[in-house]
């Protein structure tokens, strides 16, 4: 009765009706912390800290255990070599220092011609805008000598991609760095994109020079495709 002492059995109901709001406000937090894109488990440590580009918005969340490299590059080898990407070591085409490099020129009807895509993987030492900078200008340049020599050659475009990867995070002015680097090339797309193992995040180039929107937008679909470390 009202006022009156509860029953065991009332008490326990009570007590699984508060278990269950509270659960439910756990997973609605978590879910909202994962749209953020923020990294919010972690079986090794319990340490909390901030995204590094401000993608929490000001909130922490536990820190994720860093995604080895080898696993990194085997699920990218697997997203590229089911879409007919020729995969090798970069030693075989003398680059020693490269992890690896995928390649594929396909027929573009819309282009009236040969599209090739160049993909380069590199662990990046040190994770800096300046590392970053000289490994993607080098391999744009050396793109040339990768793609296939053909009677339609005149009738090609390339796309190279220069995937560089921070095993422990990255250096705080890359993004920004990334943000305003656009090189231009004859018939060739130069575009970097860096992969934070340590956060899960990736960063790339997120809008478009005025001369290349389209170009850009599917260049950056491409990289979340096949780059993504989630």
């Amino acid at each position: 009765s009202l006022g009156g002492d509860c029953t065991e059995p009332a008490k326990t109901a009570v007590t699984d009706i508060f278990a269950a709001v509270v659960a439910r406000r756990v997973r609605r937090r978590a879910f909202t912390l994962r749209s953020a894109g923020i990294a919010c488990t972690d079986a090794v440590t319990s340490r909390r800290v901030r995204r590094p580009w401000g993608a929490s918005r000001g909130r922490s969340c536990t820190l994720r255990a860093m995604i080895p490299v080898e696993s990194y590059l085997q699920v990218v080898s697997q997203r590229l070599g089911a879409e007919g990407f020729r995969l090798a070591p970069g030693a075989q085409f003398n680059l020693p220092q490269v992890a690896a490099v995928a390649v594929r020129e396909k027929w573009e009807w819309a282009r009236i011609g040969i599209e090739a895509i160049v993909v380069y993987v590199h662990v990046l030492n040190p994770p800096t805008a300046p590392s970053m900078q000289a490994f993607s200008s080098n391999v744009a340049s050396h793109a040339d000598y990768v793609k296939t020599q053909g009677i339609m050659e005149i009738f090609t475009g390339m796309s190279v991609y220069a995937v560089g990867l921070a095993p422990n995070g990255l250096s705080p002015e890359v993004p920004a760095w990334i943000e305003q680097y656009s090189p231009t090339h004859w018939g060739k797309i130069e575009f970097p994109v860096v992969v934070d193992l340590q956060q899960h995040a990736m960063v790339y180039r997120r809008t478009s020079p005025v001369w290349g929107g389209a170009m850009y937008a599917g260049r950056r679909e491409f990289s979340e495709r096949f780059f993504s470390p989630r």
